[in-house]
């Protein structure tokens, strides 16, 4: 898999290249007024929780 990896970068060299790179400085601005957003836990659909279950004993 890592080989596989390696070959798209190398052949697509130039789709991935400074992908994380911003000209110049920037700085992130949060408003004072935001608050934490916590949304309610998901439930896990009958049909896979045993096996869930399994997986994470």
């Amino acid at each position: 898999m890592e080989n596989g990896i390696k070959y798209i970068l190398e052949v697509y060299k130039l789709v991935f290249e400074d992908l994380d790179k911003f000209p110049g400085e920037y700085k992130i601005r949060i408003k004072d007024i935001c608050e934490e957003l916590l949304n309610p836990l998901r439930r896990v659909p009958e049909s896979i929780k045993s096996e869930l279950r399994k997986s994470l004993d």
